[in-house]
């Protein structure tokens, strides 16, 4: 009986060192966040939009010559930024990804799109 629990023992041990950890894919605004990354989106105008995510809860926006500290707010879906002006709204992550810039209405009304966007790799 001994023998038996040893073996047990032993072949758990063993077996417990060749598993690999579960790696749970990030999600995208997070992974971005702690990346310090830089992302560029071009829109149909033709303007270019740079947004540099430097936490999880802030960007900094970059928009016709103008920059946005922004911070994080709710969203349904996607990840949602806003300033008193603005509101800068993506779906997706990576090239291909949405972008959409939104003139804030304070009043709760629905926004007024500024520019539609799609993320690009330089």
């Amino acid at each position: 009986m001994k023998t038996i629990t040893l073996l047990i023992i032993l072949l758990t041990l063993l077996l417990s060192a060749c598993v690999k950890p579960l790696q749970v894919p990030a999600d995208s605004k997070i992974s971005a966040a702690l990346n310090n990354a830089e992302h560029n989106y071009q829109c149909q105008s033709g303007e270019k939009i740079v947004v540099d995510y430097q936490s999880t809860e802030t960007i900094l926006l970059q928009y016709q010559g103008s920059h946005y500290k922004m911070s994080a707010a709710i969203s349904a879906s996607g990840s949602r930024y806003i300033t008193n002006d603005i509101e800068w709204w993506t779906k997706g992550s990576g090239a291909g990804a949405k972008g959409t810039l939104f003139r804030h209405l304070t009043d709760g009304g629905s926004a007024q799109v500024i520019e539609s966007c799609t993320e690009y790799f330089i």
